[in-house]
């Protein structure tokens, strides 16, 4: 897959760049398989996505010890869900850090039906609490590849919101001069619910 090799390489230089500006990532556990391995639904809260996702959020299906496979639903200007199944194949994105039994943080993101590589997520900062996260999403879907930022929160939390020193990593990650967008409020619960009949539970 020559286009996923080149896109690699190019968004790697992009990030080791942003990472040098930004004081690099944040020390401390980033376990992108315990984050994603939850019966809760996790919310896309912030993004700085040129093409903002409403309602944008995660559900899992399943996870085994090397991907999972997960839906993502998102609000369209139609008021209408779009759905996709996926997969997310676990990793270790920092070369330096495969050797030493870390655990994977970051997966790349493929199409379940067709195996259509959609891009990569990093999981740049992980709450103590598991409750909230910070991700670098990289998009394969442009020439040349384009990478944003998302603060992503669970179910079980999102009526409070996410913790301070999510958000706080969150801007750090993010840097000076990039717009940040809301993707969530309480109307995607009420919306939520009418779509589907599994998400009934939800407070």
């Amino acid at each position: 897959m020559p286009y996923r090799i080149f896109f690699l390489v190019v968004v790697s230089a992009l990030l080791y760049a942003t990472e040098s500006s930004h004081g690099g990532r944040k020390g401390g556990k980033t376990d992108i398989k315990e984050f994603v391995n939850t019966n809760d639904i996790i919310w896309t809260y912030n993004t700085t996505a040129h093409k903002r996702l409403v309602c944008l959020m995660d559900f899992k299906k399943e996870v085994t010890e090397n991907d999972t496979q997960f839906e993502r639903h998102h609000f369209t200007r139609q008021k209408r869900w779009a759905a996709k199944l996926l997969i997310g194949k676990f990793g270790i994105w920092s070369p330096e850090d495969r050797n030493k039994g870390k655990p994977y943080d970051y997966m790349e993101v493929i199409t379940f039906s067709q195996r259509k590589w959609v891009g990569a997520e990093i999981l740049e900062y992980q709450h103590d609490d598991n409750t909230c996260g910070v991700f670098t999403v990289m998009s394969g879907n442009a020439i040349p590849p384009t990478f944003s930022h998302e603060l992503r929160v669970k179910n079980s939390s999102i009526q409070t919101g996410p913790k301070e020193e999510c958000k706080k990593q969150f801007r750090k990650v993010v840097g000076e001069g990039k717009k940040i967008k809301g993707a969530y409020d309480h109307r995607c619960h009420k919306a939520l619910k009418y779509y589907n009949e599994n998400f009934l539970h939800l407070p």
